[in-house]
């Protein structure tokens, strides 16, 4: 299978806002479904009105940038 070439249009467009950057990592890091970072669970669910997760197991609130080079970063994704 050939992939068609990547060039700075197509990942302009592609990673155009904040919110398609996030969904982007959340497929690379969660390819299976979102998990808890500290205890694996499963379950876990977004909070409406911030850009982290709960984990109703633990009660940790995780990002989809912890652990990453983005994190604590004031820059926006883009």
């Amino acid at each position: 299978m050939i992939s068609a070439p990547v060039n700075l249009t197509t990942l302009v467009d592609q990673y155009s806002t904040d919110d398609h950057c996030r969904e982007a990592l959340t497929h690379l890091r969660w390819p299976n479904g979102v998990t808890c970072l500290k205890c694996k669970s499963e379950n876990v669910a977004p909070v409406s009105d911030r850009k982290v997760y709960v984990c109703y197991s633990c009660k940790y609130q995780f990002s989809v940038t912890v652990g990453t080079i983005f994190h604590d970063s004031h820059l926006p994704l883009t």
